[in-house]
């Protein structure tokens, strides 16, 4: 429990730190403001999307207790988890609050904590959702290996419970580069295992049965796509920081640099960046992770 309170503490700093450079106290600022600036430089690699989600954050880091007061008897989740629920329910008030609607936006952002939690209270009873959440991607080839490896090679410990989750096994391996102070590469490999990097594709056929009827059908692949990595890693977002931070154990100077490193590299350097990482995975795969 107390590794979680310094995570809580770490990710608390970093925020104050980020509302630093507000124009505004964010504590009596108006909310709308703030909503309407992080909705105006969310999607764009302005430090200020930082700078204003960071505010909306320590506003409303009360409602953290709120939901865990309320949800945690049943829910029966730690302080990070309700961290994480308040990242979801500020970026959906930002996708959804209109100002011009005249919606007052702590109301937008207790229904949005509402409804972010409902969410999750139903996707846990669904039960199709615990067997198959991120089971399908796990032995896709990565294109271009010649020995025919699978990202769940890299990723995964293969003699894990079968039932656990990509991003699971993938967390102890993204650790694992950070303990090393290879923290560009547990970069990589978070990007990697939190998003659909895959390409998927379909060709449909043509061909002839048995009896001579003409019949077609369809042949899906999916193949590991680095332009897509590639593409994340230039437009992380602004939440990434303090997501990761809730995840890993790591110095939070140390990750503010492995940011800047690959905030500061053109797309050519990415793709060596990436393509190393993946080749340093080969000897893990059988020699930390089995």
């Amino acid at each position: 429990m107390a590794y979680k309170e310094d995570i809580m503490t770490d990710l608390k700093n970093v925020y104050r730190e980020q509302a630093k450079y507000l124009p505004y106290n964010y504590e009596t600022a108006p909310i709308e403001d703030m909503l309407s600036n992080y909705k105006k430089y969310r999607n764009t690699p302005n430090p200020k999307a930082n700078h204003y989600f960071s505010g909306l954050m320590l506003r409303f880091w009360y409602l953290q207790s709120k939901l865990e007061f309320k949800y945690n008897i049943t829910l029966k989740e730690d302080r990070v988890f309700y961290h994480d629920m308040m990242v979801d329910t500020i970026n959906l008030a930002t996708d959804y609050w209109d100002e011009e609607k005249g919606v007052k936006g702590t109301q937008a952002i207790n229904k949005c904590a509402s409804t972010i939690m409902l969410r999750e209270m139903y996707q846990r009873r669904l039960d199709i959702h615990k067997a198959s959440y991120k089971t399908t991607s796990i032995d896709t080839p990565i294109a271009g290996d010649e020995d025919g490896m699978t990202l769940g090679d890299t990723l995964v410990d293969t003699e894990a419970d079968p039932m656990a989750s990509t991003v699971s096994g993938a967390q102890c391996l993204i650790q694992h580069y950070i303990d090393n102070n290879k923290i560009v590469e547990a970069i990589i490999l978070d990007t990697i295992a939190t998003n659909d990097t895959f390409k998927h594709s379909r060709k449909t056929h043509k061909t002839i049965d048995e009896d001579g009827e003409e019949y077609k059908y369809t042949e899906h692949s999916t193949e590991f796509w680095a332009y897509k990595v590639v593409q994340l890693l230039g437009n992380l977002p602004a939440t990434y920081l303090a997501n990761f931070l809730a995840k890993y154990k790591v110095d939070v100077h140390i990750l503010e640099l492995g940011l800047d490193a690959i905030h500061n590299a053109n797309n050519q350097k990415l793709y060596k960046y990436l393509a190393n990482t993946l080749k340093s995975c080969k000897p893990l795969a059988s020699t930390y992770l089995t």
